[in-house]
């Protein structure tokens, strides 16, 4: 076989496979084994892609620089869900962008407004106490 392959000269490896498997004359087996080794190449495994998605009306997505437009614009995607002008997915996708800006403004107002139990002024001192074990009591 080799020495038919070597009379071929230079081919492409793709190309002698087929010459191989496309040859009456050589043994069944080696006919088979390069079929099994052509295939993938000439019809390889499909794979999920994701479906590609046209939105036919653009959507404005404004810059959330408060609540009350976050909140519009969850409304505006609602309907248009409910409309049919845009996809279930779409829709979720869109509207999980603006309630995690949501959450973080909620995060932030909470940190600003959280009440202090101990709140430190110019007149107020505390002392602060670590049990770190002293220098004698440590043992090398």
């Amino acid at each position: 076989m080799f020495e038919l392959i070597k009379g071929l000269g230079p081919k492409d490896a793709l190309l002698t496979l087929s010459t191989i498997q496309h040859d009456e004359k050589t043994e069944p087996g080696l006919r088979i084994a390069a079929a099994s080794a052509l295939a993938p190449f000439c019809h390889p495994k499909l794979q999920a892609t994701p479906t590609p998605r046209f939105i036919e009306t653009p959507i404005d997505v404004p810059g959330f620089t408060s609540v009350e437009i976050a909140r519009d614009f969850i409304a505006t995607v609602t309907v248009r869900v409910a409309r049919g002008e845009l996809d279930f997915q779409s829709g979720q996708e869109l509207i999980a962008m603006a309630k995690i800006w949501l959450d973080a403004m909620n995060d932030q107002s909470t940190l600003d407004t959280r009440p202090w139990t101990t709140a430190l002024s110019p007149s107020k001192s505390f002392a602060l106490k670590i049990p770190y074990p002293s220098c004698q009591d440590v043992k090398i």
